[in-house]
Formats: C-alpha cells, sequence, structure tokens
C-alpha cells in the first residue's frame, strides 16, 4: 500500500474542495462525490491506526467545507451533509486515538456555537448516540452549566412560553432534553420542563419515554 503524507493529502483536500472556484447546483452532486473519495482514504488511515495523523486531516477537510459554504449552490444540502458525516468521523477518530473527553467536547460546543452556515444544526441528535463511556455525562454537565448560566439571566414568568426565553436558553434546553431522552431520564427531562414549559414534543417525548420503560 503506497504511503500518503499529510501534505499529499491535504494537497488532495485542497484539490477536491477548489477554493475560489464556484458550483453550480448540477455539479454539486459530482463535487461531493470527489469530497467523499478524499474523505475515505483519511477513515483508511483511522482503520489503520493513525487516528491521531486522521483527526488532524480531519479538522483541515471540515475548516475548508466552511470555506466553501458560499461557493455552492447547496441547495439539496449535500454539502451539510457531508460535512456531518465528517464531523462524526472528527469525533470517532479522536476517541480512537485517546484524546482527552472534555476536550473533545469542548471542541464541539465551540463548533456548534460558531456554526455561521448551520451545518451543526441538531446535530446533538446524532452525537449523544457516539459519545461512549464517560463523555455523555460531560456533555451533559457542561450544557446543563450553561442552560443554569444563561436561565439565572431571566426573569421567568408564570406559564412563559419557551419561545419567549433568550436563545441560550433555548438552544440549550434542546441539548438538555436530547441528552435526557437518549439517556431515559425522565426525572431530568420532566424537571426541565417545569422550568420552561412543556411543548407539544415534549408530550410525545415523555410518553415514548415512559413506553420505554414499561417495556424494558
Amino acid at each position: 500500500m503506497t504511503k500518503i503524507s499529510n501534505k499529499g493529502l491535504i494537497g488532495q483536500i485542497e484539490d477536491a474542495l477548489r477554493l475560489d472556484t464556484f458550483i453550480p447546483y448540477n455539479r454539486a452532486s459530482n463535487f461531493i462525490h470527489d469530497l467523499e473519495r478524499v474523505k475515505s482514504k483519511i477513515d483508511t488511515l483511522v482503520k489503520n491506526g493513525k487516528a491521531k495523523q486522521a483527526v488532524y486531516l480531519y479538522e483541515i477537510f471540515l475548516s475548508g467545507c466552511y470555506e466553501k459554504a458560499e461557493e455552492i449552490d447547496d441547495s439539496g444540502g449535500d454539502l451539510g451533509m457531508f460535512f456531518e458525516e465528517l464531523f462524526y468521523s472528527w469525533i470517532d477518530a479522536r476517541q480512537k486515538a485517546k484524546y482527552d473527553s472534555k476536550e473533545t467536547i469542548d471542541q464541539v460546543l465551540k463548533w456548534m456555537e460558531n456554526d455561521e452556515y448551520s451545518f451543526c444544526y441538531n446535530i446533538e441528535k446524532s452525537i449523544v448516540k457516539i459519545f461512549c463511556g464517560n463523555e455523555l455525562k460531560i456533555f451533559e454537565s457542561i450544557v446543563k452549566s450553561r442552560f443554569d448560566d444563561a436561565y439565572r439571566l431571566e426573569s421567568p414568568e408564570e406559564d412563559k412560553p419557551i419561545y419567549d426565553y433568550s436563545y441560550p436558553v433555548r438552544e440549550n434546553t434542546d441539548i438538555l432534553k436530547t441528552i435526557y431522552s437518549e439517556k431515559k431520564d425522565i426525572k431530568s427531562y420532566l424537571s426541565l420542563c417545569e422550568k420552561v414549559g412543556v411543548t407539544p414534543k415534549d408530550c410525545e417525548v415523555i410518553a415514548l419515554l415512559y413506553k420505554s420503560i414499561d417495556n424494558f
């Protein structure tokens, strides 16, 4: 097998991204195919025990996707979906490279906070399924702290709907609900709803959580 250096793969990432060249809608599919071809080479590094090398390359690739966001007609959402796949592979590589869990989660949250093109929108729904060991607990602790800080700045009113809270409260509420749902932590889910109100979606999720426990 031919060994490809970081420099060689970085060059392939840059070539595939075709920065400074606009990609029209009718060429988007072929463009994404080229990106996936390069990504598969980085994925192979992880399979071959070179996760640390892959992490570095994934991060360059992720940044490149942001640079490309305004140079493509992404009406079909293809670049956004590719970014998600890349993001999950990056997390997996960090896990296999045994990087510090809190450092990984801090970086994940930074990507989510600075998400100018909504590539990370609702990405927590998949992230909670790939966090392993102590990672989900750390993720929950950090998001809960962020929620508490934002909530303290509010002046809660009786029966105030969630939509009337600040964005930091709403954002961290959504992430916490996703975490509690994944953990089947009905007590914490209900406690959170008592603070910020209940939505029709919450009723559905709570019902499913009770049903899942009854069937356990």
